[in-house]
């Protein structure tokens, strides 16, 4: 599949691009041999430094929605809070860096919303977020959940 790619890929983040590529198919490896956790930190120290490569954050914030699922069940809610507020954060600096790389790239400024296609929270985030929150009555969570949440009630308006 690489070498397919290879030949299309005459951007300036080539390399880049290609380390990233490989990452995944390391993320994929050990999602399959059950090892979400492994995986995740993978694509969590990939994600460390925002990056215009979102596929990325999607899987990154697949397997981080399957390991909340599993830290409610098990009443890990410190757990489940820290990675939702990190999802949401590291969502941002993605969209950041892709309005910054892009708007150099096309010699015209791109705004983050621009990007908004891009964005991988979904409301199920806010929902999870609000539920391991309230178990904790943790404030700050909840406010950040209902601002979520709210976001997208507005959109669908």
């Amino acid at each position: 599949m690489l070498t397919d790619i290879t030949d299309y890929l005459d951007v300036p983040a080539k390399d880049e691009a290609l380390a990233k590529l490989n990452l995944l198919d390391k993320f994929e490896d050990l999602k399959a041999k059950g090892q979400l956790r492994a995986a995740a930190e993978l694509l969590e120290e990939s994600c460390k430094e925002p990056h215009i490569f979102h596929g990325h954050y999607k899987r990154l914030f697949m397997a981080w929605r399957q390991l909340n699922k599993e830290d409610l069940e098990a009443c890990n809610y410190k757990d489940v809070i820290e990675r939702v507020i990190k999802t949401i954060k590291l969502n941002d600096e993605m969209l950041t860096e892709m309005s910054t790389y892009w708007s150099k790239e096309h010699g015209i400024r791109r705004t983050k919303s621009y990007f908004s296609k891009y964005s991988h929270i979904k409301i199920s985030d806010g929902r999870t977020l609000l539920k391991a929150a309230t178990a904790t009555q943790e404030k700050r969570a909840i406010k950040i959940a209902e601002k979520l949440i709210n976001s997208f009630n507005k959109e669908k308006k």
